[in-house]
């Protein structure tokens, strides 16, 4: 998601915590092959036909990341940016 890709994930964990299905990205099933197929295929075929697409997803999951986790990328801004400083 940080990368600016499309992210597709399990709906397991993790990723469901992050990832708004359709909106940040996409969840699958991994117990549920044949969904999971159908969801990729139809990802592409969207993309396919509306290029556009693929930039709506990526940039629903940059969003998600800057707003739930803007705090702690602060933070570890912070740390490395002292660490830094008073490594020296």
């Amino acid at each position: 998601m940080t990368c600016g890709l499309p992210t597709i994930a399990t709906c397991h964990g993790g990723p469901a915590e992050i990832i708004v299905d359709g909106v940040s990205g996409l969840h699958i099933d991994p117990y549920h092959s044949d969904k999971a197929a159908d969801i990729l295929v139809n990802f592409f075929e969207k993309c396919k036909a509306d290029p556009s697409y693929w930039d709506k997803i990526s940039q629903g999951g940059l969003q998600r990341i800057y707003e739930k986790y803007e705090i702690l990328s602060s933070a570890i801004y912070d740390i490395n940016r002292y660490t830094l400083k008073n490594s020296c």
